[in-house]
């Protein structure tokens, strides 16, 4: 029997779209059902229960966040994958803690959809067995997969966005998102094989990098612009990291500019 997709988005050009890049039944999958807002699809997932349902995360009437929420509070089976557009993250971040399967960012590809699909559908495989043998196992290797991915980005935007302030800490950073230190080191040490604070002192080299390339600032100026409180360490992490004092790699860069 196939797997009954849903299909919920507020714009038909892209309900189309998610028709039309795949062969769904290629995959083993029929589209049962496409719906414009909230409210219908929450009354098609309550009487169609689809398999897996794409759920667009900002839907009239009722938000896609909401519809992600009721379904895990009905302990309803349908697995949910969300389609958000970048500057809707943070909500997506929100979902991660209801429990969604996967996410999909806006713009995607057939890759990306097919990707998301198919981690879908191996859990709906896995439920099946797992109440054919009489047990109930959870979900945590694909879920914890999901929500390491999606804490890992909601991390990287932060960083970005913060890297010049020189107090930051895995426990600030921790408190500002809204998680225990030791679980969000995890995540992304899990997810990126790197931790937090390699990542921060990459984004702030490589900022480091820009500004000293534009030749307009002092070094211990651009020590303070980037989250180095101590302009004496600046340089010798620059050195150790990239293979050359800050003076050199200035000198390098304005040689080759005015090549």
């Amino acid at each position: 029997m196939a797997y009954r997709i849903l299909l919920a988005d507020d714009e038909s050009i892209f309900i189309e779209f998610m028709r039309r890049i795949i062969r769904w039944e290629d995959y083993g999958c029929s589209v049962i059902a496409c719906c414009r807002d909230g409210q219908e699809t929450m009354e098609e997932i309550s009487s169609k229960k689809p398999d897996i349902a794409f759920i667009d995360i900002s839907m009239p009437l009722i938000s896609g966040i909401d519809i992600c929420r009721s379904i895990k509070d009905q302990n309803m089976r349908t697995r949910m994958i969300i389609m958000t557009a970048h500057d809707e993250f943070d909500f997506a971040y929100q979902a991660i803690k209801i429990g969604i399967d996967d996410y999909l960012l806006k713009p995607f590809d057939k890759d990306e959809l097919v990707t998301a699909l198919r981690k879908s559908i191996a859990a709906v495989q896995r439920e099946g067995k797992s109440e054919a043998s009489g047990s109930n196992p959870i979900e945590e290797m694909t879920e914890g997969s999901t929500k390491f991915e999606i804490m890992s980005y909601e991390i990287d935007e932060y960083l970005k966005a913060n890297y010049s302030r020189p107090e930051l800490s895995q426990t600030l950073i921790g408190s500002e998102l809204g998680f225990d230190s030791s679980y969000l080191r995890k995540a992304y040490k899990t997810a990126t094989g790197i931790t937090i604070m390699q990542k921060l002192e990459d984004i702030r080299l490589s900022s480091a990098k820009k500004l000293l390339s534009s030749g307009k600032y002092q070094h211990q100026e651009i020590s303070r612009m980037v989250g180095f409180s101590d302009p004496l360490y600046f340089s010798r992490r620059f050195r150790q990291v990239c293979g050359m004092s800050p003076s050199e790699y200035e000198n390098q860069r304005l040689r080759r500019q005015d090549g």
